[in-house]
């Protein structure tokens, strides 16, 4: 699975254990699915 830098620092606890503990639950998905890379969703845009 292809990570961004930001992924990796995830992945790593750079970011606290709950942080660090989601990433291994979603790359761990994302391999078993065969995925290059986690769609990280924007926030949508609202119109007034």
């Amino acid at each position: 699975m292809n990570l961004t830098d930001y992924d990796k620092s995830l992945l790593n606890g750079d970011h606290g254990e709950a942080a660090r503990i989601g990433m291994n639950i979603l790359t761990g998905l994302g391999d078993s699915m065969g995925a290059e890379k986690i769609p990280w969703m924007e926030e949508p845009e609202t119109t007034p």
